[in-house]
């Protein structure tokens, strides 16, 4: 079984992307992310992510289309604060197409169950 990795970009009080892992490369190919770039400039190309800028904090699910297909992600945020002093943020990227996956299978065997007992 291949090692899951989750992506991670860390974003300072200002908004500047400062680092970011291999995973979360991977997971943003072809969208405006770069050390030293804005996240603001990712936001406009990928805008579901507003979601999770900064002072929102929340889990969202997102979609995004590759040419090898649709893959889910669960995003959170945590914010990176001591004496309500804000340091920045970090933005996980979580592969959950998979497990969204079993979960369709799941969900559309029990409908098949029911729709055969109700024949």
């Amino acid at each position: 079984m291949a090692n899951i990795v989750d992506g991670w970009l860390l974003v300072d009080e200002c908004g500047y992307i400062i680092d970011l892992n291999y995973a979360a490369q991977k997971i943003l190919k072809g969208l405006p992310v770069q050390i030293g770039g804005e996240f603001n400039t990712l936001i406009k190309e990928w805008p579901v992510l507003d979601k999770v800028k900064e002072g929102k904090k929340e889990t969202i699910e997102i979609f995004r289309n590759y040419t090898s297909g649709r893959s889910c992600y669960e995003v959170k945020n945590f914010l990176l604060e001591k004496n309500e002093i804000n340091f920045g943020q970090i933005i996980l990227l979580k592969d959950i197409t998979l497990k969204k996956k079993a979960g369709l299978r799941d969900w559309n065997e029990k409908k098949k169950e029911l729709l055969q007992k109700n024949v």
